[in-house]
């Protein structure tokens, strides 16, 4: 096994170290300079050779050659594994020599620990050959330093000398100056103090470029299946698949390509048919349930509640939806007798999350549970008055018109009836309405919509009202015998026909009475006359 003596603290001893560090050379101009150094050093005790093993090394770099300032550059400890005295370092392996560690050092100075030993004296470091040559460099401070005399000729062929161009006569162009003064006259002197050439154009008289309008190409158009997007910036139509297009919508965007004459999003509400009670210190409680429809992805969830108790202090109320998720509403907390929520806004649930049902499809059995742990002396306490699902809803199975749907009109049955055109429909005026079934037309009569205040064809009269003792009933006017007595009738027993005894009430819609020539109980006769000398007085006695 190899000697470790010297990775553990120990005595002092005294070494002797012999390092030669040199840089290596870059290679070709260009060529990437490694950030590491290489030499090898002799470790020896005492004079003679150290036993063969692992020793662990700390190498430090120094501006000064003695004293307490920090190195400016550290690597180690490093184990070597020595033999013979010898070892090959690589420095910068792990902390990397940067030239600008050197910068400022005039003589940079190295120091070596040896396991956990004082540092050895430092030694100076010295340059390679190489790094002398790039000593050259450093003097290299000037800038433009190139002049025509370094350039290969071929670089400056088809440009014309200087001495040349002073022979040239200029005297017909016009000094740079002079075209600015010219460039900044009259149509053009809003020009003045604009920055570039792009300004120059949207500026004064152009400013109407700023944003010019792309006209589109003449001839173009988009090919079979595919709708215009819009115009690209050579005028061509940005043209893409029908599908594609349609993808890009969102699920309720119905309204805005139907500029809000038709939607898709509906409001719906499942309730409780009618309160429930609570048992009195019950755990198991009481669940009420509640089933909410397939009507598509909700966009708003809320949970109404509405529960009455003899104290909210030992009350509990839960929610599960159809996952068979549990949401906490109310916990043995509070003061009064009345829970009353909308969850989760503006009520928070006290766990669980209700909002996560946005974009689901709600349908399914939601259930609340009530839980009274408070004995009292009744069987019950309280009521589960009101629970409810109220839902926002995007559905896919049906679609309403916010404004008036028209149909077209035509004639009784136009065209073939077929499972091609089910479900078309038709207006025939003042007849009725005609629907294809898939194999027949069917015609759905109109019928006067009695009631809304106005006389349509087949009515009598329209007064907007369901009282039928106003003279108005069911669209005809009142009439004596009609069943319905009108406010100048004594009665109305729906008969014409029954002047005969005992009917109470005349087809004159008169009540019975002695003179009107019916003998009616208790009568003794009715002549119909006041006259008491015709054998039947005025008070209907023989």
């Amino acid at each position: 096994m190899p000697n470790r003596r010297a990775l553990a603290a120990g005595p002092a001893v005294a070494l002797a170290l012999l390092l030669a560090v040199g840089v290596f050379a870059a290679g070709p101009a260009g060529a990437t300079v490694p950030p590491m150094v290489a030499g090898f050093g002799v470790l020896t005790s005492s004079g003679g050779p150290v036993v063969d093993g692992d020793y662990a090394l700390t190498f430090r770099i120094y501006a000064e050659k003695s004293g307490d300032a920090l190195p400016i550059w550290e690597e180690g400890p490093i184990v070597f594994t020595i033999e013979g005295s010898r070892f090959v370092a690589y420095l910068g392996q792990k902390v990397p020599l940067a030239p600008a560690l050197f910068a400022a050092v005039p003589q940079p100075w190295i120091g070596i620990q040896v396991g956990n030993d004082p540092e050895l004296p430092r030694s100076p470091l010295a340059a390679s050959l190489f790094a002398i040559r790039a000593a050259v460099a450093e003097g290299l401070e000037c800038s433009g330093c190139v002049g025509d005399a370094q350039l290969d000729p071929a670089v400056l062929a088809g440009y014309a000398k200087l001495s040349d161009l002073q022979q040239i006569d200029l005297s017909g162009y016009a000094k740079v100056a002079e075209l600015a003064k010219v460039a900044l006259s009259g149509l053009y002197a809003d020009l003045d103090g604009v920055p570039s050439l792009a300004d120059v154009a949207f500026s004064g008289q152009y400013g109407d470029l700023v944003a010019p309008p792309k006209l589109v190409k003449i001839g173009t158009a988009c090919g079979s299946g595919l709708v215009v997007r819009g115009i690209l910036a050579d005028g061509s139509l940005d043209c893409v698949s029908g599908s594609v297009d349609a993808a890009s919508l969102p699920g309720d965007g119905l309204a805005a390509v139907s500029n809000g004459l038709l939607t898709n999003v509906f409001s719906d509400s499942y309730s409780l048919p009618a309160p429930i009670d609570i048992p009195d210190a019950s755990l198991k409680g009481i669940v009420a349930e509640v089933e909410v429809a397939d009507v598509g992805e909700a966009l708003e969830l809320h949970v109404q509640v509405k529960v009455t108790t003899s104290d909210l202090a030992h009350l509990l109320v839960f929610v599960t939806d159809p996952e068979g998720t549990t949401y906490k509403l109310h916990d043995n907390n509070g003061k009064g007798e009345l829970l009353k929520g909308v969850y989760p806004d503006p009520d928070a649930t006290l766990s669980g999350d209700l909002t996560t049902w946005v974009g689901k499809n709600p349908k399914g059995t939601w259930q609340l549970k009530a839980v009274d742990d408070d004995p009292g002396a009744d069987a019950t306490d309280g009521q589960i008055v009101a629970f409810s699902i109220v839902l926002k809803t995007l559905s896919s199975k049906k679609v309403a018109a916010t404004a008036a749907l028209l149909l077209p009109t035509g004639p009784l049955g136009d065209g073939p009836c077929s499972a091609a055109n089910k479900g078309q429909t038709t207006v025939v005026a003042g007849v009725g309405m005609t629907v294809c079934d898939g194999k027949e037309w069917q015609l759905l009569r109109f019928e006067p919509l009695c009631g809304n205040g106005i006389v349509n064809s087949g009515e009598e009269c329209d007064d907007g009202n369901n009282i039928n003792s106003d003279g108005c009933h069911l669209c005809k006017k009142a009439w004596c015998g009609d069943g319905v007595k009108q406010p100048d009738e004594e009665c109305d027993n729906g008969d014409q026909n029954s002047d005969t005894a005992p009917n109470a009430c005349r087809k004159s819609c008169k009540k019975a009475a002695c003179g009107d020539g019916v003998t009616d109980a208790p009568e003794q006769c009715d002549d119909g006359n006041q006259n008491d000398s015709d054998g039947c007085s005025n008070a209907c006695e023989a």
